[in-house]
C-alpha cells in the first residue's frame, strides 16, 4: 500500500511538471501506466490511450485544480473532481451521464463532460493533477459507514456563559426522527459593486454571510417543540453587519471574551448537524435551501420539508413565515427582532398544518393555497396590524 501511495504522489509531481511545459490544448490522458524500472529506478509514464499493453500500474485521472487567469481581478482557483460511484448512484440520470465529473467554482458546483478536465486553454494554468490507482474501489471498501456518535449533540460551549435553560439536551436513549431548524446570519463582507458610465451598477464581489446562530428543535412527542440545539457561533473575523433586525444578534454576542451567549465553533455545529442528517433525520424549516447553502451542508432532498415550498403556488411568489403564521395559525411572530427558536417552532406548526390539510379528504389543498394567496394580495403580503 505504501508503494501505491508513493506512486500516486510522484505522479502528481510529474503531472504538474508536464502541465507547466505543455501549455494549452487537449493533451492530458484520462489514464496512465506507471512503471518503476529495475535498472536505474527511474519512473516511466505512458499514455494508456496511445499504447496497447503495458506492464505498469494503471492510474485514472480523478481531479484537476487550475488557476483561471483574469487580468483585472487576478484570477482564482477552480477544481474539477470525479466523484465516487456511491454518490453518482444518488444523482439524476443526466448527472450520471457525465461520468461523475463536477466543476467546483467557489459556491457553484455543476456536472461537466468527462473530456473537460483534459482540456487546457490559454487562460487556464494547471496547478495540481491527481491520479488514483484504477479500480481502487474494487480493491478496498470505500463506503463510508462510520456514523457520528450521538454524543456530538450534547452542549459543548467554548465560553463560560450561564447555561441556557430553554435548551433541553437529548436524553441518553433519545434520538429524533424529525426536527425543525432555523438559522440566523451576519455579514462578514459587504457587496462590492462598480458604477458604469451609463449609470448602471454591476456586482464585482457578492456579500459574504456566515452562520451566527443555529437552532434545532424536536419534532417528535412527547417533547415536540423543545430545542436541543441553540448554538451561537463564535467569530474571530470582523463582522460588517449584524443584521440585528432580522437576526436578533447584537454586537458582542459572537465574541467569546464578552458574550453572554453560549458560544461554540462552526466546526462543532457542523458535526451536530451531520450527526442528525447522516442518520436520515427529516428536517423542517422555512427557506431551507438558502439556509443550508449558506451553512454549506448537503442534505438529501427526501429529508427536507421546506414550508416555503410546501405552501407555494406554482408561478406565484414565495410567502413569508410571518404571513403564513398569521393566516394559518393565528400567530403574530417577529414583532420586534427575529428569534430562531420562535421561527423553528412556527415552521414545525406550519408543517403539522400542511399534514392536516393534505390528509383531510374533505379539503381541496390547491383551493386552500389559492385562498392563502388571495388573502396575501388583499393585505399586500403583510400581516394586518
Amino acid at each position: 500500500q505504501n508503494r501505491i501511495c508513493f506512486r500516486i504522489v510522484n505522479q502528481c509531481f510529474f503531472a504538474n511538471k508536464i502541465a507547466a511545459e505543455a501549455g494549452s490544448g487537449p493533451w492530458l490522458p484520462h489514464q496512465i501506466a506507471v512503471t518503476l524500472t529495475d535498472s536505474d529506478g527511474d519512473v516511466r509514464i505512458e499514455n494508456c490511450e496511445q499504447i496497447k499493453e503495458s506492464s505498469g500500474v494503471k492510474y485514472d485521472l480523478v481531479s484537476k485544480v487550475s488557476f483561471v487567469k483574469n487580468a483585472q481581478k487576478g484570477g482564482h482557483l477552480v477544481a474539477q473532481i470525479r466523484v465516487g460511484s456511491l454518490y453518482r448512484s444518488k444523482k439524476s440520470k443526466e448527472d450520471a451521464g457525465k461520468e461523475g465529473w463536477y466543476l467546483f467554482n467557489d459556491f457553484s458546483v455543476c456536472p461537466i463532460d468527462k473530456d473537460d478536465p483534459v482540456q487546457f486553454e490559454s487562460w487556464q494554468l494547471p496547478c495540481h493533477l491527481c491520479y488514483s490507482v484504477s479500480n481502487l474501489a474494487d480493491r478496498y471498501d470505500s463506503e463510508i459507514s462510520l456514523a457520528l456518535e450521538s454524543s456530538y449533540l450534547k452542549p459543548n460551549p467554548i465560553n463560560s456563559a450561564p447555561f441556557y435553560s430553554a435548551v433541553h439536551p437529548l436524553e441518553t436513549d433519545e434520538f429524533p426522527t424529525i426536527v425543525a431548524m432555523d438559522s440566523e446570519f451576519v455579514t462578514l463582507r459587504a457587496q462590492e459593486s462598480e458604477l458604469h458610465l451609463d449609470g448602471t451598477q454591476a456586482m464585482v464581489k457578492p456579500s459574504q454571510v456566515s452562520p451566527a446562530r443555529i437552532t434545532v428543535i424536536r419534532g417528535d412527542p412527547p417533547y415536540e417543540g423543545d430545542p436541543f440545539i441553540d448554538d451561537h457561533i463564535a467569530h474571530s473575523e470582523h463582522v460588517v453587519d449584524y443584521m440585528t433586525k432580522y437576526s436578533g444578534i447584537e454586537p458582542g454576542d459572537l465574541d467569546s471574551a464578552v458574550s453572554k451567549k453560549q458560544l461554540t465553533t462552526l466546526k462543532k455545529c457542523y458535526l451536530k448537524l451531520r450527526c442528525l442528517f447522516d442518520r436520515g433525520v427529516r428536517i423542517v424549516g422555512h427557506g431551507l435551501k438558502k439556509d443550508l447553502t449558506v451553512i454549506n451542508i448537503d442534505v438529501a432532498p427526501e429529508q427536507k420539508l421546506d414550508t416555503v415550498e410546501l405552501f407555494h403556488l406554482p408561478g406565484q411568489r414565495y410567502l413569508s413565515l410571518r404571513f403564513m403564521a398569521w393566516y394559518f395559525l393565528g400567530l403574530h411572530i417577529q414583532k420586534m427582532e427575529h428569534d430562531s427558536v420562535e421561527d423553528a417552532k412556527t415552521a414545525l406548526k406550519l408543517y403539522r398544518k400542511y399534514e392536516q390539510l393534505k390528509n383531510d379528504a374533505s379539503v381541496d389543498f390547491r383551493a386552500a393555497l389559492e385562498r392563502l394567496y388571495k388573502a396575501g394580495r388583499q393585505h399586500n403580503w403583510t400581516v394586518p396590524a
